[in-house]
């Protein structure tokens, strides 16, 4: 029989610096991370998953007309002035400019799937 939580163990392996949280009754709980950074589960707890972190950037080093950062397919992340929709392979918008926000020191490419990057300027 196949371990219920066999694919995440599988992604687990190839990358175990990844967050893993667990669901305890009420809330998700993030299992502690050991002194050389990684992540030791207890795979008998009964609903895990991965924690994925959004991309960030100091948005005080963004000019204030551009609203909105994503990520496209191809690992590339631009600002936008307007909310891009997203497409097949990545993100757009036919309002506005579009800028490389990879180069502003402060960018930080995050875990998540690039569908699910669209970050908000707080």
């Amino acid at each position: 029989m196949r371990h219920k939580h066999a694919d995440l163990i599988k992604e687990w392996c190839e990358e175990p610096t990844l967050h893993l949280q667990y669901f305890d009754e009420k809330k998700w709980i993030t299992f502690p991370l050991s002194s050389d950074g990684t992540c030791n589960p207890d795979w008998s707890q009964g609903i895990i998953r991965i924690c994925r972190e959004p991309d960030i950037i100091d948005w005080w080093q963004v000019n204030p007309r551009y609203n909105y950062m994503a990520r496209d397919q191809d690992d590339e992340a631009y600002l936008y002035e307007h909310k891009p929709a997203s497409t097949r392979i990545g993100w757009g918008t036919t309002q506005g400019d579009a800028v490389s926000a990879e180069v502003f020191l402060s960018y930080k490419k995050g875990t998540v799937h690039w569908t699910d990057s669209l970050v908000e300027r707080p």
